[in-house]
């Protein structure tokens, strides 16, 4: 629905659309520094479950995250911060002996390549005698890690923009994204507390559902493996986001009972065994 009263906001909007989402990319990155520089830290709160599978895996070369959970970021600076309200994580061992991760592991799989230039710049700069921790919580690896997702986050408000702008106008769904995302908690975790998957999920949830729009008159073995691909990515950051999973299986079962013949029913059986083959494929690393 394109109201002809948009029409010079609309294409306005639409040559500067990039340019908008990179301002946006910014003011979150600005605000996420500064509230980095008052509470001298970057992970905290959920965040540190997360992220702890960085240093746990990649620097200690183990799943006990029983060093990272118990003391959150080990020199622990930030206390001193009059804004501190970081929850103190009580570690619950496993049957193993080893101590568990509440959280899922996407998150933390989409910031690696960045933990891992960040840990690179730190060695570097510690060689001119900079003197960061090499734990994982150096500035360097907090901040290029944290930013990524600041990043992917600022691309899945811009995939939602796109998507909605397919029904209403350019304004119209600018607008509501922006009322969206600062009416409610989509800035806190997008620019306060970055290292929770809430972020990275608008992006994973965007890809999916628009993708699943693209395939939406198709059945085919590219599209059902596609969309597997991305609900397991999906539901590896977060994985309560499988209920999104109900509009694929809603198409489904439309297109499997109204199906002219058993043999379309059949590759229908198919398409669903290679959808959810591919999801549990991607979603074995948790």
């Amino acid at each position: 629905m394109t109201g002809g009263g948009f029409s010079r906001s609309d294409r306005w909007i639409g040559s500067n659309e990039k340019k908008l989402f990179l301002a946006l990319f910014l003011f979150f990155l600005v605000g996420f520094s500064i509230r980095y520089a008052v509470m001298g830290y970057g992970v905290g709160g959920g965040g540190v479950w997360y992220y702890s599978y960085l240093p746990s895996i990649v620097l200690d070369g183990d799943l006990d995250f029983y060093n990272q959970l118990k003391f959150d970021t080990p020199d622990r600076a930030y206390e001193s911060s009059p804004l501190f309200y970081q929850r103190r994580a009580e570690p619950q061992p496993t049957p193993t002996g080893l101590t568990a991760n509440e959280t899922a592991i996407g998150t933390a799989l989409l910031m690696f390549p960045f933990f891992l230039l960040g840990h690179l710049l730190t060695l570097i700069f510690n060689v001119f005698g900079a003197g960061l921790v090499t734990n994982g919580y150096s500035f360097p690896e907090q901040f290029l890690s944290l930013g990524a997702s600041i990043g992917y986050a600022t691309l899945g408000l811009f995939l939602s923009y796109k998507f909605a702008s397919k029904f209403f106008s350019k304004t119209a769904s600018l607008i509501a994204l922006l009322a969206v995302t600062f009416g409610f908690s989509t800035f806190h975790y997008v620019m306060i507390e970055p290292a929770v998957s809430h972020g990275i999920t608008i992006l994973t949830v965007a890809l999916f559902l628009t993708t699943f729009y693209h395939f939406r008159n198709e059945n085919s073995v590219k599209k059902w493996l596609v969309l597997g691909v991305l609900a397991g990515l999906m539901m590896l950051t977060r994985w309560q986001e499988g209920f999104f999973l109900i509009i694929p299986a809603i198409a489904w079962l439309r297109d499997f009972f109204t199906a002219s013949s058993a043999r379309d029913r059949w590759s229908l059986v198919g398409y669903g065994v290679v959808f959810l083959a591919t999801i549990l494929a991607v979603f074995l690393p948790q």
